[in-house]
């Protein structure tokens, strides 16, 4: 079981992420159970009460940075593997994310397949890696 938070402000964009999430577990024949965020508190109570094993953080979110985010969901949620989607390429700088606590930046413009395969890396990756 694949326990996911996706957090993104946009209804379109969670059921999008949420249809990519099934189909990679199901690639993985795995089972997954899906919670979402709409904004930051939000996702950041979400984190810390549920542990999830891969956190999808689109950024920015209202009421946080990209940055911000992905460090509180860090410090909330240490075990995470944690997917950060920009926008655009203007806020790319994978550098920053990473230190923040990012495993890996993906862009949503991106082809649907690239990033599945960045999250199906990001999850069968060594969880101690960071």
């Amino acid at each position: 079981m694949i326990n996911v938070l996706i957090a993104d402000s946009h209804p379109a964009a969670r059921r999008a992420l949420l249809t990519m999430v099934e189909r990679l577990a199901e690639r993985l024949g795995e089972e997954c159970f899906v919670a979402f965020g709409e904004d930051a508190i939000t996702t950041f109570r979400k984190a810390k009460r549920l542990q999830p094993d891969l956190i999808l953080l689109s950024a920015p979110l209202p009421l946080a940075t990209g940055v911000q985010a992905v460090a509180a969901l860090r410090e909330h949620t240490p075990n995470a593997k944690l997917a950060i989607l920009l926008d655009d390429k203007s806020s790319f700088d994978p550098d920053r994310y990473e230190k923040a606590g990012a495993d890996v930046v993906l862009l949503k413009g991106d082809d649907t397949l690239e990033i599945e395969a960045g999250l199906k890396t990001l999850l069968n990756s060594d969880p101690g890696r960071r």
